[in-house]
């Protein structure tokens, strides 16, 4: 029966064999690496802790939740995890342990900002899951205080490090599309069954997590290809998931700062057997459909295919773990800083509250 379990387990974890063995192998020089440490072990923390295991240069040294029980669910999915890694419900100290240089902050969203704030104070390097928080004042919080230690702060948005994405970022940068005047992504999850996945906290009646912040994947996208987002316009449905605590899908209509107009479809809701991230962009040199982009030659439109794949998850959640850790070591500015995540933090509370009204909402530009 043990035997059977465990090929269950590893057959519904294609990447655990991979993350264990390079796990063992670091094991011989584990003094040599950087120690991290992961603070919440819901979903979000045992991706960062999977993703650290896996890293050749990190060394995972302790977990933090306030819930001892999650505990049982690190040693289900890291049976090879060895006792050398610390578990800890009391911040404290995991936060004074001279052997952990960095930590993940992988708490529940609206609790980013305390942990956050902690952990720069007592002089960690700091990756915080999306959002970086829920509101403009724990923006300011994490601003002033990112700025003022000498540590390296960014936020966790994988989209960025979509090969794809990537590549439309750099035609959008080389000018190759022209003055952009529509661009359109989506963060389209049928998130029924993984809103309680790991933990209840997402339909929390007054702590749920807003579908707008989780999936903010997107709206962070959009700014980093078109620029800031000046003004949105929200409607809303709830049908496709009616016991969530608040509407399940979203459409947002943009208006940004250089004048291009967008839109950002999110959907916890849709029946579909994995998660799309659709993205449109039109310009006057060139137009982007997901994976083919259209070039205007002279007046001839040609099509080229994208060969940078799509979005994969693990590769994606990698690549950004892998950057943090790049700049941790040379000390150098992430792809994603604390005024990033203000920035888009600022532009989804403007679309969560013109849902709520109605109304057009002005996007205030703290942290920009």
């Amino acid at each position: 029966m043990l035997l059977m379990n465990t090929l269950k387990f590893y057959r519904y974890n294609p990447h655990a064999i991979e993350v264990a063995l390079r796990y063992r192998y670091k094991l011989k020089f584990r003094r040599k690496l950087l120690g991290v440490a992961v603070l919440g072990c819901g979903g979000g923390g045992l991706m960062h802790a999977s993703h650290y295991l896996w890293h050749p240069e990190t060394d995972l040294r302790a977990v933090f939740d306030i819930n001892g029980h999650r505990f049982s669910d690190l040693a289900r999915r890291f049976p090879y995890m060895k006792s050398n890694v610390s578990r800890s419900t009391e911040l404290k100290s995991v936060l004074e342990n001279p052997d952990v240089e960095a930590v993940s902050v992988c708490t529940p969203d609206h609790t980013h900002a305390d942990y956050v704030v902690a952990a720069l104070e007592a002089g960690k390097h700091v990756l915080c899951e999306k959002p970086m928080c829920t509101n403009l004042k724990d923006c300011e919080r994490i601003i002033q205080s990112a700025e003022s230690v000498n540590r390296v702060f960014s936020v966790f948005q994988q989209m960025r490090f979509v090969p794809r994405n990537q590549m439309v970022k750099k035609m959008v940068t080389s000018g190759e599309l022209g003055e952009l005047f529509f661009v359109e992504t989506g963060y389209i999850h049928d998130m029924r069954k993984r809103a309680t996945e790991f933990s209840e906290w997402r339909m929390d009646a007054n702590d749920f997590q807003h579908p707008i912040f989780g999936g903010c994947h997107h709206i962070d996208l959009i700014r980093w290809l078109a620029g800031e987002v000046e003004q949105v316009h929200t409607y809303a449905s709830h049908k496709g998931l009616p016991h969530y605590p608040v509407e399940d899908t979203y459409v947002t209509s943009l208006r940004f700062a250089n004048g291009a107009v967008g839109s950002v479809l999110t959907s916890f809701g849709p029946r579909i057997p994995r998660e799309f991230h659709p993205i449109r962009i039109y310009g006057t040199g060139g137009s982007i459909h997901d994976q083919t982009a259209f070039l205007d030659r002279d007046g001839h439109i040609v099509s080229k295919l994208l060969k940078e794949r799509s979005y994969r998850g693990v590769p994606d959640f990698r690549a950004q773990i892998s950057h943090f850790v790049d700049c941790v070591r040379r000390q150098a500015s992430p792809l994603v800083t604390a005024r990033d995540g203000a920035a888009t933090v600022a532009t989804c509370l403007a679309v969560v509250e013109s849902a709520m009204t109605g109304r057009p909402q002005v996007v205030q530009n703290i942290g920009t």
